[in-house]
């Protein structure tokens, strides 16, 4: 990805998560924008799994069932939950009781951000569990902001900094041994009734609503959690690495 690229998608992730730009100006920038990205993709950078007719037009595969070997249809996107769930053990391993705790000042320490991310995979399931005991996907018309913010986190992959977390998925003390323990059962769960309701009601349907986004299809629920997981295992990433840098100067202060 090129750095013209990135901050064409940069600055148009910003115009449609932030609130001060009237919906005519955020459609102009929104059009004018949207050319120069799709002339960036067509010769610096290709997504397979994405047309741009404004919405996320995913490849099929047909893999077994979970039970009896019964055969299903399944959004490629299946394998990223994959991708997600191993990304997310790798950055837990090794983790102190004393890491998970460990934050910089005003900032989420570990144990917090596992949290955050169990409470989205949990969250989508609930919802999801809803849909399927109504018959019926639980959705309303897309606004144009939704639509923006949609094509730039789902459609480009690029999770803007520094937004403040939807209130469901605020970390609010679940045990850091619970989470650590259920994690990846809960991303496998997440897959599995993506999966049910691609079946129930088909791969294109729009499911259930995001509380920033919108309303979006089991591919985009799958490419959704694996941009925003993948944010915060950097986060991870960088918080044991402060760590371990603070640990290292301590012990050289100690020596000296």
């Amino acid at each position: 990805m090129n750095g013209s690229y990135t901050r064409v998608v940069g600055q148009l992730g910003e115009w449609a998560i932030s609130g001060w730009c009237s919906s005519s100006r955020l459609l102009l920038d929104f059009r004018r924008w949207r050319t120069v990205v799709e002339r960036s993709l067509s010769c610096a950078w290709h997504l397979p799994d994405i047309t741009w007719t404004g919405s996320l037009v995913a490849q099929h595969s047909t893999r077994s069932g979970r039970k009896g070997g019964l055969k299903r249809t399944c959004l490629v996107m299946d394998s990223a939950l994959k991708k997600l769930q191993q990304a997310v053990e790798d950055a837990m391993e090794g983790l102190s009781n004393e890491d998970l705790s460990w934050h910089l000042p005003g900032k989420w320490c570990a144990a917090e951000v596992l949290e955050h991310l169990y409470l989205t995979y949990t969250g989508t399931i609930r919802g999801l569990e809803r849909v399927l005991a109504g018959g019926k996907p639980i959705v309303h018309p897309a606004t144009l902001r939704q639509r923006c913010r949609t094509l730039v986190v789902v459609g480009l992959g690029y999770m803007p900094v520094g937004r403040k977390s939807p209130r469901v998925a605020l970390p609010r003390g679940v045990p850091a041994e619970k989470v650590r323990a259920e994690i990846s059962a809960k991303i496998e769960a997440m897959d599995e009734i993506i999966a049910r309701c691609e079946e129930s009601f088909g791969g294109h349907t729009k499911l259930l609503d995001h509380p920033i986004l919108g309303p979006l299809t089991g591919a985009q629920w799958r490419k959704l959690h694996l941009v925003h997981s993948l944010h915060h295992v950097k986060q991870l990433r960088r918080l044991r690495q402060t760590r371990e840098q603070g640990r290292a100067r301590r012990l050289e202060t100690d020596l000296s």
